[in-house]
């Protein structure tokens, strides 16, 4: 009989953590396990979900704590669910709470180091951080984290229950045509347009840019949506390099543009183990980066792969740029080619995750 796993986040937007899952669902699957999920939110994670056959269950985050608990515990029982995962902060005090309701097994999994809220949100964020931290760890018979930066930030380093899952990727296989035709050298920025993304500082960078006689002058393509577009596209018309800086929206389709790329760039204040970056790398694309512990972690285990990676200044981000945009794309067929695209597969990941649910249950045979 398969192991049944269920899986809670919220997938308001796609990107980040429910890229993540979503490759890794399929491959458990794959192996056999009944890994079924359930979203706090409609919309494009939703649908990316439902294209590949594996529709969620949606439970609207705007309904009451207790609603959503209290739905979430009948799911668990009516489909005898043995194991509960969580992503996020609330997610896993709901899955804890859950777990303890219905006498199941509970996995918390931490994808990152902090949230950026203001106000209200802030305020809640905070009561819901110190919640976890009483509940969540002590309930958990694992917490899995992405990478040794993120298991160090939550505190988690030191923990028996402790599992390190370093993230994974799968490209979109085809991209839509682009508004404007890409002009090259092409350097790629893709995100969310929020302060963590730093994408104020890589126009800033990119504008101190040198270009060499006879090189034709580079572009720098930003591919994302948010609550700082207005101000960035002002800043933008403020730069030298204006006229090179494109805005090319939310793209659905953002890891297949990589490959048409020349070279990737990352300029965030903090991150995890960005999905972005291993995209690029699967792209074969050189990459320049604000030197980070969780991306230089990944460049660790990859060291013949072309990176640098930087102070956050703008003039060493811009010179590592002359640098890189000098070195050429990856062959696919190269050996470091070859071992990213076996380490960050989904069913690498899918087996990692697998053993930790068979250790899960093996342990609570024994005890009973």
């Amino acid at each position: 009989m398969s192991i049944r796993v269920l899986h809670i986040l919220s997938g308001d937007v796609w990107g980040g953590t429910v890229a993540q899952l979503l490759p890794q669902i399929i491959a458990l699957r794959d192996l056999g396990v009944d890994a079924q999920v359930i979203l706090l939110n409609d919309g494009e994670s939703a649908r990316r979900f439902r294209n590949t056959g594996l529709p969620p269950t949606i439970i609207p985050e705007s309904e009451s704590f207790i609603t959503i608990l209290k739905r979430l515990c009948e799911r668990v029982r009516k489909d005898k669910i043995e194991i509960i995962v969580s992503h996020g902060y609330k997610e896993n005090i709901l899955a804890a709470l859950c777990a303890l309701r219905c006498s199941i097994q509970c996995v918390a999994t931490y994808h990152g180091i902090t949230e950026s809220y203001t106000g209200f949100r802030e305020l809640k964020y905070r009561c819901y951080t110190v919640l976890e931290k009483l509940l969540v760890q002590n309930v958990a018979v694992k917490l899995v984290a992405v990478n040794r930066y993120v298991a160090v930030g939550r505190n988690l380093s030191k923990s028996g229950k402790l599992r390190i899952i370093h993230n994974v990727a799968m490209l979109d296989q085809t991209a839509a045509p682009l508004p404007e035709e890409l002009q090259h050298p092409a350097i790629f920025l893709v995100g969310r347009l929020v302060r963590v993304k730093r994408v104020d500082r890589a126009f800033k960078s990119f504008n101190k840019v040198r270009i060499s006689n006879g090189q034709s002058p580079p572009n720098l393509y930003c591919l994302g949506d948010g609550p700082d577009e207005a101000a960035l596209k002002s800043l933008r018309e403020s730069l030298p390099a204006h006229d090179r800086i494109h805005f090319l929206g939310y793209r659905s389709d953002a890891s297949a543009l990589l490959r048409l790329g020349d070279l990737f760039l990352l300029t965030s204040d903090s991150e995890g183990l960005p999905t972005v970056i291993i995209e690029a790398m699967l792209s074969g694309l050189p990459i320049v980066s604000v030197d980070l512990p969780g991306i230089r972690e990944v460049f660790e285990r990859f060291p013949n792969y072309p990176v640098r990676l930087t102070p956050p200044d703008e003039q060493s981000i811009a010179n590592a740029i002359e640098e890189m945009l000098h070195q050429p794309k990856l062959d696919p067929k190269s050996p470091v080619m070859r071992e990213v695209a076996q380490y960050f597969s989904p069913g690498r990941a899918g087996g990692e995750h697998l053993n930790l649910y068979r250790d899960i249950l093996t342990h609570l045979q024994s005890t009973k």
